[in-house]
């Protein structure tokens, strides 16, 4: 996933390659945003395989070339970048689940409340019916966020945005959330939430 420059609407593309002077990217969707991609345009692009999220900023267009009639672009290598491993497994909400009213509410300046899409001990993603305002930060924090789950269980615990996006096909705001702290017996009730959804695979 790309944006580019301060255009908050991602785009979908493939890594093509990654070379000793750049990093190469392909297959970029919807087509007609390839033309933001000029020279010295600044991108992020972060991508998750296999439970593993990457995220790299701050990246410069080098050049937009074609192979064979196949056009790739040429994006500076990054001087960091942020890689984060899943540690536990996570599992899809059951419509039954999300019937009973399951979702999240972040206390920010004003509480935004939301639907859970999944959830694992260490976090959740999550979906709002609105474009966010204020825009969320880069690894906000959250002093205070409130996981509403089955049979009106309400767990508090602090968190983080690690990502999000604007999904304008369904007209969303996607963010993954980790929950950092949490005190025992919410801990504990989150194990036995998450343990049944485990046994519903």
């Amino acid at each position: 996933m790309l944006r580019i420059g301060r255009n908050t609407d991602p785009v979908d593309a493939q890594i093509l390659d990654v070379t000793e002077q750049a990093l190469l990217i392909e297959d970029i969707k919807p087509r007609e945003r390839r033309l933001e991609l000029t020279p010295d345009v600044e991108v992020s692009v972060s991508g998750r395989r296999q439970g593993t999220f990457i995220y790299v900023e701050k990246v410069r267009v080098l050049s937009v070339d074609a192979e064979r009639g196949l056009p790739f672009v040429r994006l500076s290598l990054p001087t960091s970048m942020l890689i984060q491993q899943r540690k536990s497994e996570r599992f899809n909400l059951s419509m039954s689940v999300v019937a009973q009213g399951a979702g999240v509410i972040l206390h920010r300046d004003k509480a935004l409340e939301g639907e859970l899409i999944d959830i694992s001990l260490g976090g959740c993603r999550a979906a709002f019916d609105c474009l966010v305002e204020p825009p969320f930060a880069d690894h906000e924090v959250i002093a205070k966020a409130t996981l509403k789950l089955a049979n009106h269980i309400a767990l508090e615990a602090c968190a983080t945005i690690r990502h999000h996006h604007w999904d304008k096909h369904k007209n969303k705001t996607i963010c993954g959330i980790e929950l950092t702290q949490m005190d025992v017996m919410n801990r504990r009730r989150l194990e036995r939430f998450v343990r049944a959804l485990s046994r519903q695979k």
